[in-house]
């Protein structure tokens, strides 16, 4: 416990003793200034819910289904359920003894009057999916409609019965239904866990712009709904085997024009030459001597790799200057910066769970390791920059080592871009939303500073990007508005774009085709 920290005494209102392991995995991860102790109101238990013999059936296909496919990914643990030991309460007025701070029900109903009046402060209600699947939808028409993202809320319902929002932030809407809930579920109680720290801490505010006002609820759907998500998913997987009996894959490749940066420009640019076997990505862009070289991950089908390459860019192409260097694990956004007449690089290196820096040693082809600036993490796509007269690091983390880098924007601040002792930004997670909050390149015109963001796609990574530029990055704020998005529509055939780079004389940027591969 922090020298700041409040102990907060919270109940945690149980309508099962079988619970979803998120559910039991957030209990046992809450700091000990925050004691959390489960009760049930005896003879209310949650029974299942009557939704017609039709309805049950379909709901059975759709977890065989989904459960199968769930069972492939990081979350197929999620699936369990752990029995949870609850106190029985035999009615709300023996709650005034156990003398709540908060209550938190996990399906998101509001509470009557008279638990209200038992706490001091009210209670949370989660808006994430963690009924049973038999009962609750949360999540379904996300997958359903192929929309981008899935919205999450948790809300405050004060003594007075008020309802208003805490906290809430859009995740990346996953490809069938279970997964979708199970996901949904993990993030919420993730963020929940993130506010009760805040509140004990008296901090809670630096969260209030990941506040919304939608406290809309989706409504269940019918047989035929659900007959016709259960033949979508079926065709989705065959279609998914097709692609993969054919070869195809996905092929990156980047782009250039000798121009300042401007999405209008885009079209003109010249592509690198590239082989079937390979693809670029991430382009950083600098000029020495008049001269003008870019630096890029190119990824190897063949080992599922990546290493950072350099390329010459002349007025009619880009010259390959070969390998810059290799790492046995994946390298990708060689983020490039100068610190006291030194030229850095900051690469993604996620594979050995640390942020690392490189020193040029002789341009553009000699580089060596400097140090970790940050240890026993998963980050990925890494900015530093120096800001009035302070370093700051925008990055993006999986914070539940679920391969999930998409979802969170990040921002750290030292005094110096290779230390290692970095203070985060209070208002961590700056974004939660997959639209935006992944890095995609750093511009500058003049004195103003520009972050470009990933866009992702229902099933697509790296459907666009966004520009936004930056109108206030401090130790205790961060705001920035979104003035460009790019589409993938400056060149035939392509499909996605999700990273942009200008030094103000060249311009740098990405693209994405479907091609067939040989392996």
């Amino acid at each position: 416990m922090t020298s700041q920290a409040q102990e907060l005494n919270i109940g945690i209102l149980l309508t099962s003793h079988d619970v979803p392991k998120p559910i039991s995995d957030f209990l046992k991860s809450l700091p000990s200034q925050i004691r959390a102790t489960c009760f049930s109101l005896s003879g209310q238990l949650k029974k299942k819910d009557k939704t017609g013999p039709i309805t049950d059936i379909l709901n059975k296909i759709i977890f065989k289904l989904d459960s199968r496919y769930l069972r492939r990914t990081p979350y197929r643990d999620l699936l369990n359920h752990v029995a949870i030991t609850a106190e029985p309460v035999r009615s709300y007025d023996d709650l005034k003894a156990l003398n709540f701070d908060y209550l938190i029900s996990f399906d998101g109903s509001p509470l009557p009057q008279e638990a209200l009046s038992f706490t001091k402060k009210g209670a949370f209600l989660l808006q994430a999916g963690l009924g049973d699947i038999s009962a609750d939808f949360y999540g379904f028409w996300e997958v359903f409609h192929r929309q981008v993202t899935t919205d999450f809320r948790i809300d405050h319902q004060g003594i007075d019965g008020k309802i208003s929002s805490a906290l809430a932030g859009s995740l990346l809407t996953q490809p069938s239904f279970l997964l979708n809930k199970a996901y949904i579920a993990q993030k919420a109680l993730h963020y929940l866990k993130i506010y009760l720290e805040k509140l004990s801490e008296g901090t809670e505010s630096s969260l209030n712009h990941l506040r919304s006002s939608d406290l809309s609820h989706p409504r269940d759907p019918s047989a035929f709904e659900l007959c016709s998500y259960i033949f979508k998913r079926i065709f989705r997987t065959l279609q998914e085997k097709k692609t993969l009996r054919q070869g195809k894959e996905q092929q990156w490749n980047v782009a250039f024009k000798k121009a300042e940066w401007n999405p209008t420009i885009l079209s003109q640019g010249i592509s690198f030459p590239i082989n079937s076997d390979q693809f670029f990505a991430d382009p950083f862009v600098i000029t020495k001597d008049n001269r003008h070289y870019c630096f890029v991950e190119e990824y190897d089908f063949k080992t599922s790799l990546g290493h950072i390459s350099a390329f010459e860019l002349t007025e009619k192409e880009a010259l390959p200057l070969g390998v810059v260097f290799k790492e046995p694990f994946h390298l990708s956004f060689p983020y490039l910066f100068e610190y006291q007449n030194e030229l850095y690089m900051c690469p993604e290196t996620s594979g050995a769970r640390e942020i690392r820096v490189y020193k040029c040693n002789e341009f553009p082809m000699r580089w060596t390791f400097v140090k970790a600036i940050m240890k026993d993490i998963s980050a990925v796509d890494s900015m530093l920059f120096e800001q009035e007269g302070r370093w700051w690091m925008l990055t993006n983390i999986d914070s539940l080592q679920r391969n999930d880098h998409c979802t969170e924007l990040l921002a750290f601040s030292a005094d110096s871009p290779l230390s290692d002792k970095w203070t985060a930004h209070p208002s961590n997670p700056l974004v939660i939303n997959p639209k935006k909050a992944r890095n995609g390149g750093l511009l500058r015109k003049g004195c103003d500073l520009y972050r470009v963001s990933q866009v992702q796609g229902f099933g697509v990574y790296g459907a666009a990007s966004c520009v936004h530029k930056i109108l206030n990055i401090s130790q205790s704020d961060y705001r920035e508005e979104t003035v460009a998005r790019i589409a993938p529509d400056f060149f035939p055939n392509i499909f996605g774009t999700h990273h942009l780079h200008s030094d103000g004389a060249v311009t740098v940027y990405d693209f994405c085709r479907n091609v067939t591969i040989k392996k």
